[in-house]
């Protein structure tokens, strides 16, 4: 998938701005192969599919789910659908 100048500067600013124990990960790999998520709450509440996301620093564990607070990952599902 190729980004828009714009989009791909402003996921970098995000990237900046959050801490990551995975280096940003996502935008290292094709946006095609990210997981699935799930919005929820009139899209305010974004549950992470990935099995990683238990391990995440901005994920938290919500029963067996995993509640998305990462801005980068959070721009990632609400703009591209992934």
């Amino acid at each position: 998938m190729e980004l828009a100048r714009e989009e791909r500067e402003k996921l970098e600013e995000l990237a900046r701005n959050t801490p990551c124990d995975r280096a940003h990960e996502c935008l290292q790999s094709a946006l095609e192969q990210l997981r699935e998520v799930e919005w929820a709450a009139g899209d305010k509440v974004l549950f992470c599919q990935d099995e990683d996301g238990w391990s995440c620093r901005n994920g938290m564990r919500f029963g067996q789910s995993i509640i998305c607070q990462c801005p980068v990952r959070r721009y990632i599902a609400k703009h591209f659908r992934r």
